[in-house]
């Protein structure tokens, strides 16, 4: 895990770094900022009704998988794919890391809902960021 207070003197980033993934991912997909979760999308649907803001975010689980496929050579892959196999141990991960890179990152108060589906229960982390830092 990296959290923020190891990130905070962790400059310049290099292309080996772990986080250099991450901020490949999101320039890649958010360039100009972008609203996401660590729900799945078939929770999305399910409580879209309930509750309509769920609905616009993006589930980060299937594009950063997908995304990874293109970068298994990269030395932080083995950690980026563990956060996405094991979303609901790992989505705290991603605040602290996108904070770094995109310092306008917040949690949507939309992140304290506890959605039910299937019969488990899932914390719905949200994350609003800015645009790519130039």
């Amino acid at each position: 895990m990296t959290d923020f207070q190891h990130l905070r003197g962790f400059r310049p980033i290099y292309e080996a770094d772990s986080i250099s993934l991450l901020q490949l991912f999101l320039n890649a997909h958010f360039p100009g900022g972008g609203y996401i979760t660590s729900l799945g999308s078939g929770y999305l649907w399910d409580f879209n009704a309930q509750y309509p803001r769920l609905h616009q975010a993006v589930p980060i689980q299937p594009l950063l998988r997908n995304f990874l496929q293109d970068h298994t050579e990269h030395p932080g892959y083995p950690e980026r794919l563990l956060w996405v196999e094991d979303i609901g141990t790992h989505a705290g991960n991603f605040l602290p890391n996108i904070q770094f890179l995109r310092p306008d990152a917040r949690l949507d108060p939309a992140s304290s809902l506890l959605v039910r589906s299937g019969g488990g229960t899932h914390r719905a982390t949200m994350i609003r960021f800015g645009p790519t830092l130039r």
